[in-house]
């Protein structure tokens, strides 16, 4: 899809963003996964049904257009990316409304953005890999994917491949060749310094975090959910928008783009619903 094109400079890098709607009163922030880029949401873009909201997607750092950091150490963590959440939210929203959506390790950087005090007035986790509670990330991720390729810049293509059909509920070529240009854009060392951190623990209670809101969530699964267990959020949060975690049909880890009529209907109704009670 065609979009406006625009830049920010944060902590010295070029960011680069896209936004719908400027002038609207309300919007609604995306934060796409590891080695993913911001036409991750272009369906959400597109949707009539979120056309009265302004809307916001970026690159995040070393992704799509975005620049790399000089200094991978500290920018790469999820701490560190969530600062760019933060600068992105200040800088384009500031203080409209505005709900905010992650996606796969969008979601564990929008969580420490909460704790570095990101206030929305509602949250979105799509494909949610959150930790924190006691839970860590080799509890949530499921045997037998080929998700290690998002945690090293040494994947073989083959390997890339494979991870790109355990995230799609019905890939074709040209969701694949999208997935491995995405893949591909990502500038080396981020995969490594991501991985460093999270292994040295360098993050924050993001359950926790996302409690402290003290707003229903929406969290959504594709129903073929095949990279994250579907289950372990089941008994964590007792504030959830209809009171249900939504699953959703014929839609895997990628549920946003595998189903975007249902993804899209669930985002605008939750906005409708948790915007009106601000």
């Amino acid at each position: 899809m065609q979009q406006q094109k625009k830049q920010l400079i944060i902590n010295g890098i070029t960011i680069h963003y896209y936004i719908q709607n400027q002038e609207a009163a309300q919007a609604i922030l995306f934060i796409h996964g590891n080695s993913l880029s911001s036409r991750s949401w272009d369906t959400q873009l597109i949707s009539p049904l979120l056309a009265k909201y302004m809307l916001v997607t970026f690159d995040l750092p070393a992704h799509g257009e975005s620049d790399g950091s000089m200094a991978p150490e500290t920018d790469y963590s999820l701490p560190g990316l969530a600062t760019f959440v933060l600068a992105v939210q200040q800088a384009l929203i500031g203080e409209k409304p505005y709900v905010l959506v992650g996606h796969s390790f969008g979601t564990s950087i929008l969580g420490e953005a909460l704790g570095q005090g990101l206030k929305p007035v509602g949250v979105v986790l799509a494909g949610p890999l959150v930790f924190g509670d006691k839970l860590t990330l080799d509890q949530l991720i499921l045997p037998d994917t080929h998700v290690a390729v998002i945690f090293t810049d040494e994947a073989n293509a083959t390997d890339v491949e494979a991870y790109a059909h355990d995230v799609m509920y019905k890939p074709n070529t040209t969701s694949i060749v999208d997935f491995i240009i995405d893949y591909n854009q990502v500038k080396k060392g981020f995969r490594h310094y991501l991985n460093q951190s999270i292994q040295a623990t360098i993050f924050t209670d993001q359950i926790a975090n996302l409690k402290q809101l003290n707003k229903p969530l929406l969290i959504i699964f594709g129903d073929d959910e095949r990279v994250v267990s579907q289950n372990y959020l089941d008994t964590v949060f007792s504030s959830l928008w209809e009171k249900q975690i939504h699953k959703v049909p014929q839609a895997g880890h990628l549920v946003n783009s595998d189903n975007p009529e249902t993804f899209n209907r669930l985002l605008a109704d939750y906005t409708v619903d948790i915007i009106s009670e601000t």
